[in-house]
């Protein structure tokens, strides 16, 4: 059993795990910017509309209120998340006014996963995913889930993005440098933007598109492979 500490100065991450998942979140992302416009007309328009609205009201929620110890704690909150899903051993938090500590034990089976926990607050949807339970179920109306769905990804997306920066051990921690990791958000807020607006746009048809998409996507490669 191993122990990690963040907010101190890190042990390089990313080994060749991470660099193929890389690829595959490439792949992905690839795929759904491709199938992303057949999903649009006329009732997209207005949905997009006011999915938008709820994303700018949420980052303004973000900008007001997660601060200072709100935001820390959000920050490492996403790091424990993530680290617990994988299967590690949760050993403590601090929090602080600017700087936060989260301390976790991993074994030998979950060390690759250390290069994703480290850049989880800088994409992991936290606000999002509980809110986006609501679509199951007829809990509320197709455009008050709009509002409420875009709200949460706004505080996501701009409690993540404003954390980015050289400045940032998380960041800089990662195996190929501070590149690698910006490359690697870029996906990851790539596919995370696909999905919801092709949720936005058509609601559970559009998931379905865009997984359609990716097996065909699939399918052809597997084929010009085997060719």
């Amino acid at each position: 059993m191993f122990e990690r500490k963040h907010r101190k100065e890190p042990e390089k991450l990313g080994g060749i795990t991470f660099y193929i998942s890389m690829l595959a979140l490439a792949i992905i992302a690839a795929s759904n910017l491709l199938h992303l416009p057949d999903l649009w007309d006329e009732l997209a328009r207005a949905r997009a509309y006011r999915f938008a609205f709820g994303v700018v009201t949420g980052m303004s929620i973000a900008a007001l209120l997660v601060r200072d110890h709100m935001a820390v704690l959000l920050h490492e909150l996403k790091h424990a998340s993530i680290s617990t899903l994988v299967g590690n051993r949760f050993k403590g938090i601090r929090i602080s006014r600017h700087t936060g500590h989260y301390q976790y034990s991993y074994t030998e089976k979950t060390a690759h996963h250390n290069a994703t926990i480290a850049l989880a607050p800088y994409w992991f949807p936290l606000a999002t995913l509980p809110l986006f339970l609501l679509t199951i179920g007829d809990f509320m109306a197709f455009e008050s889930l709009l509002l409420v769905i875009g709200i949460g990804y706004g505080i996501d997306l701009l409690s993540g993005i404003r954390d980015v920066g050289p400045h940032q051990s998380d960041l800089t921690s990662i195996r190929g440098s501070y590149v690698v990791s910006l490359a690697y958000l870029a996906l990851m807020h790539t596919i995370l933007f696909t999905i919801l607006t092709a949720w936005a746009y058509q609601g559970l048809f559009g998931l379905k598109y865009l997984l359609y998409g990716l097996w065909n996507v699939a399918i052809g490669f597997a084929a010009y492979y085997y060719d």
